[in-house]
């Protein structure tokens, strides 16, 4: 097993919007090897056995998340068979039956467990009874917590907690992670340069355990992912003799698009990304600054495929990944809706504000997920596409013509 093990560091319209932007994810990119049942990349013209069979079982954690929806839909709609893990009964129904509306040729595939506690020991042994692989999405840290070992200690108990269902389930083949760009660097306190996948925010650690409840919550939420991700690949190390699957670490930037989830009664219930972009361009009365000022950030058809490419390819066993587009200020968002010519009534941005080069900021490498995923990330102007279509036929933006 190639073990990558890294230096030890202390509505109607809505349906139809969704139906022809899913399948995208997958079907415009011209080298894939494509099928009902295989997603594949071909990476070289040698034939390569995919990481987990076709028609394979997956369990997917997080499930009812921003991105844990759309990877679920994405596995769905292209054969495999899908396990979720939700926390409560409620929320499984709920998912359920946005699967039969959504996918209702699929729900036969689908199957809900409920983990009401991540972190306990063999929380996850039902739910990955006969699966062949695993996107474990689920994290129960917060930047809100202030006591930092709030934060830590139950993102590593939940990562390891799935890892040692795995171990104790032989047909698991393989399990990506998603972390975060912030186990890589924070882009608060770290350099402004350019950094890839051999990089660790050991800052925020270090921080984090210098001034412990006084460090700021941003950066104990950065430990607690970069801690995370560490323990998983130190479990991989211990357990080297006995492992039958594979790791491979996806890192997101923020992550920025349209909706799964249907029955939103407002932007006030949009997860936190979303809403970012929601407050950056509607917020009343108007920040004098919006933070962040400076940032990297992707849209989740991207991560989708790259989470699902890497259950896949062979080559991404015992990987870092980073998933990243580009980095922007929310000035190049106003920018951007202005070339569109998408809503009349927000923020122009001044010819000098426009000239501006965005801030010396850290800048996260996305050359690996190109190279061996073949992907073109979408821009600041197709995501905001994407989500302002996706708003207005939720009616979110009627106030824009009052």
């Amino acid at each position: 097993m190639d073990l990558y093990y890294p230096r030890r560091l202390a509505a109607s319209v809505y349906s139809d919007f969704y139906r022809s932007e899913l399948p995208r994810a997958i079907k415009h990119r011209p080298f894939c090897e494509l099928s009902a049942f295989n997603l594949r990349t071909i990476v070289t013209p040698a034939p390569t056995m995919p990481a987990i069979p076709a028609l394979a079982t997956v369990l997917v954690t997080g499930t009812n998340g921003f991105i844990g929806q759309w990877v679920v839909l994405a596995l769905l709609a292209h054969g495999y068979t899908v396990h979720g893990a939700f926390r409560t009964p409620n929320k499984l129904t709920l998912f359920s039956d946005l699967v039969a509306r959504k996918m209702p040729e699929a729900i036969d595939r689908f199957k809900g467990f409920v983990v009401p506690e991540i972190t306990a020991s063999g929380a996850f042994a039902k739910a990955i009874e006969g699966v062949d692989g695993v996107i474990h999405l689920a994290s129960p840290t917060s930047p809100a917590l202030d006591d930092p070992r709030a934060a830590i200690e139950p993102a590593v108990k939940g990562t390891l907690s799935i890892l040692e269902s795995a171990l104790g389930t032989p047909s698991v083949k393989r399990i990506v992670l998603a972390s975060s760009i912030s186990a890589i660097a924070s882009g608060s306190i770290c350099a402004p340069r350019a950094y890839t996948e051999e990089d660790w925010n050991d800052q925020a650690v270090q921080i984090t355990e210098q001034k412990g409840r006084d460090a700021p919550g941003l950066i104990k939420y950065e430990a607690s992912k970069t801690l995370a991700e560490r323990a998983a690949w130190d479990f991989m190390k211990k357990h080297r003799e006995e492992i039958h699957f594979d790791l491979c670490v996806v890192n997101p930037s923020l992550v920025f698009g349209p909706l799964v989830d249907d029955t939103l009664p407002s932007p006030a219930a949009l997860p936190v990304t979303p809403a970012m972009v929601y407050n950056a361009l509607f917020a009343r009365p108007r920040p004098a600054e919006r933070t962040p000022p400076c940032f990297n950030c992707v849209d989740v058809r991207d991560v989708t495929e790259i989470l699902t490419k890497s259950l896949e390819a062979p080559e991404a066993g015992g990987q870092r990944i980073i998933a990243n587009a580009q980095v922007c200020t929310w000035e190049d968002w106003l920018r951007a809706n202005e070339r569109l010519g998408l809503l009349s009534g927000l923020d122009r941005v001044s010819p000098e504000d426009a000239s501006k080069p965005c801030p010396p900021h850290p800048f996260f490498v996305n050359d690996k997920s190109k190279q061996m995923f073949g992907i073109t990330y979408r821009g600041i102007e197709e995501t905001l596409k994407g989500t302002i279509v996706d708003w207005e036929s939720r009616g979110w933006l009627k106030h824009l013509d009052a």
